[in-house]
């Protein structure tokens, strides 16, 4: 097809059948091995909820915009994101 969808099915069907399981184990062997510690954070609504006042929403994700429609907080959506999860797993975010 001339969009792409062939080759982003196949994708799609390659990341579905992947062995989650499997690749967490490896990566938590490997980061005992280093002396390093491993969170699991559940990443539901991460991309929806502003870090912020922690309101979720479908609304407040505009692409690679995040804004929220609570309290008016604009972020890129990936940093946004990564804000939610750094609470969620009780650590801070540091930026430059």
């Amino acid at each position: 097809m001339a969009n792409g969808q062939s080759a982003k099915r196949g994708l799609n069907r390659s990341i579905s059948d992947a062995s989650w399981g499997e690749l967490f184990s490896k990566i938590a062997w490997l980061a005992l091995k280093s002396g390093k510690p491993v969170l699991s954070v559940n990443p539901k609504f991460t991309s929806q909820e502003c870090s912020a006042c922690h309101h979720i929403s479908k609304a407040n994700r505009d692409g690679e915009k995040f804004i929220c429609e609570n309290c008016g907080h604009i972020d890129h959506a990936d940093t946004q994101a990564s804000r939610t999860i750094l609470r969620r797993a009780n650590l801070k975010f540091v930026s430059k």
